[in-house]
């Protein structure tokens, strides 16, 4: 089953019991990011003098990542990745859990908290995680300990778990300076097409620059 980075940021942001981890505050800024890399690898978006233009408009048939290339392609001016994590994210969360659900991966279930809010969980369809989770989780950790780099799409979702705070859900018992380290150690992704690198490298800074702006504006 193909699934875009999105889709398995958010799975390893979840837990058994279908609620979001401690860690996931930042989710939304990384599963917009992981839009933008699904995109960029499309050959639809590519990075011009410090901006995100589309460059082919074509849907690529995936309707998560569809609906970004419309909202960037749909704005009047081209934006930098700071921005587009930033506007993507809006409803985005809702959009990739409805498509998982859809998939048969996950299931929605309703509660109310204190018997008055209504609220919803996603646990797995299965006794245990769904399979795409623990492929992810596999290859996370198999590049975790192996001395090669890791292939571009697991750099691509370890460089997302890494700028979105998402490491303890991702990467449990092993310290995020640790795991910090590791990614830093291996470079830039061996993406064929340098505007993928590019681009991931400009959505690295701008996820890293907004996370700080949010934490520091919560502490002020």
């Amino acid at each position: 089953m193909d699934i875009n980075l999105a889709e398995e940021l958010l799975l390893l942001a979840y837990r058994e019991d279908g609620a979001p981890a401690p860690d996931s505050s930042w989710l939304d800024y990384g599963l917009a990011g992981g839009v933008l890399v699904e995109l960029a690898v499309a050959g639809r978006v590519a990075p011009v003098e410090g901006r995100l233009r589309v460059v082919d408009p074509t849907p690529t048939g995936d309707p998560v990542v569809d609906r970004g290339l419309a909202e960037i392609a749909s704005a009047p001016t081209d934006g930098s990745a700071r921005e587009w994590v930033d506007r993507l994210r809006a409803g985005l969360r809702e959009a990739v859990l409805d498509r998982l659900v859809g998939r048969g991966l996950l299931r929605r279930t309703e509660e109310r908290v204190l018997w008055v809010f209504p609220t919803s969980r996603y646990p797995s369809t299965s006794t245990d995680e769904p399979a795409p989770e623990l492929d992810a989780r596999r290859r996370l950790g198999l590049a975790l300990a192996g001395t090669s780099p890791p292939d571009p799409r697991t750099h691509a979702l370890w460089s997302l778990v890494c700028g979105t705070g998402l490491i303890a859900s991702a990467f449990p018992g092993h310290p995020p300076e640790e795991v910090k380290r590791r990614l830093a150690a291996f470079g830039e992704p061996q993406w064929a097409d340098r505007a993928v690198r590019d681009a991931l490298a400009e959505l690295e800074i701008a996820l890293a620059a907004t996370t700080t702006v949010m934490i520091m504006g919560g502490n002020s």
